[in-house]
């Protein structure tokens, strides 16, 4: 199982490079976020608030969901990814959408994980209630929390930059080659009505040869005559092209000739 085309070349090798740098980031952010979650102490020696004896449940899942959710989406994503590219099925238009989606929504988690744990008097409402009233603390041997998996997103910013380059250089190849197929094809239209036209002439110009059908053997020297005429590989000039079917429509009406006088 190997990487072919489109991310082939170089491309082969740096696309699945950046590909297993940016899953290993996904799940280290998930995991530090995840470490977020569980050992926040909202049991210390203080007093435990009436909320948070009644619902300590909810407020460990507000804490899960508040700093797992996203990571863990972006794990699953990025691993299908990976899949898909060496699976050769991992489109690169749609890594263009994925990469640009994907910045955006890393953004806007940086920026709320910042707000909530920012420690000010003005912690937005949608926050978790322990960063609200607040509440709760990190133990001491903990020096990743709470900024751990904001640490590993810069890092996921940049995989996902170089993976938005590599597919646009993917994307505009595969441009650029298209369009080399659309002008071979309207050359190729344009060489084959010049030899129809030349083949109209030269039997308007031939008054017998109208009037007797041509065999097999003149039908394939006119059809070699217009292929050859035509091929962008082999172009010869529209002089040599008239004679090449000249000849061929002459030695045509000549043994047609010679038949019906036969």
């Amino acid at each position: 199982m190997g990487i072919k085309a489109p991310w082939k070349g170089w491309l082969g090798v740096a696309m699945p490079i950046v590909g297993c740098l940016l899953l290993a980031n996904t799940i280290a952010a998930f995991v530090l976020a995840l470490f977020n979650a569980a050992t926040l102490d909202l049991y210390h020696d203080r007093p435990v608030p009436e909320y948070l004896a009644t619902h300590g449940v909810q407020v460990r899942a507000q804490l899960v969901l508040f700093w797992c959710v996203v990571p863990f989406v972006y794990v699953l994503v990025s691993a299908c990814e990976y899949i898909c590219l060496w699976t050769n099925r991992l489109n690169p238009l749609y890594v263009l959408v994925s990469s640009v989606v994907a910045i955006g929504v890393w953004i806007l988690q940086i920026v709320l994980w910042s707000l909530c744990t920012a420690g000010s008097d003005d912690i937005p409402g949608y926050c978790p209630w322990v960063y609200r009233e607040p509440w709760g603390r990190y133990p001491s041997w903990s020096v990743a929390s709470p900024k751990g998996a904001q640490w590993a997103v810069p890092t996921i910013f940049i995989l996902y930059i170089t993976q938005l380059t590599l597919a646009a250089l993917v994307v505009n190849r595969q441009r650029r080659t298209s369009f080399r197929k659309s002008d071979m094809r309207q050359s190729w239209a344009g060489k084959l009505e010049q030899v129809e036209s030349q083949s109209m002439l030269v039997r308007s110009s031939w008054p017998g040869l109208s009037s007797h059908p041509p065999d097999a053997e003149s039908q394939f020297m006119l059809a070699r005559a217009s292929l050859n005429s035509a091929s962008p590989w082999n172009s010869p000039s529209l002089e040599s092209r008239s004679r090449v079917v000249s000849e061929s429509a002459g030695s045509e009406w000549t043994r047609s000739s010679l038949r019906s006088e036969a």
